[in-house]
């Protein structure tokens, strides 16, 4: 299992982008979570067997929602911690 924490910046909340990674992890059989930080960015946990998918995740979250504009993506490994599905925290 190989296991990322993204941090991404931008014009990322207000605009669906949760929604949107949410939908597209779900399509891509990803695993771990979402949440908006206090600072305007957004934080996710993407986990996933295969790191292809990670990479189409990754790719996904660089494009966002139509109103979204993304403009860094800081990529961190961190140990995986097993999830069962992808949620949304609030």
């Amino acid at each position: 299992m190989i296991s990322w924490k993204l941090n991404i910046k931008g014009k990322v909340q207000g605009v669906w982008y949760r929604k949107f990674v949410e939908t597209n992890a779900n399509l891509l059989d990803i695993k771990g979570w979402v949440q908006n930080e206090l600072d305007g960015s957004v934080t996710a946990v993407i986990e996933h067997e295969d790191k292809l998918q990670l990479e189409d995740m990754l790719f996904k979250c660089s494009e966002g929602p139509e109103k979204a504009r993304v403009d860094h993506i800081d990529v961190n490994h961190v140990e995986p911690e097993g999830y069962d599905s992808f949620e949304i925290k609030r």
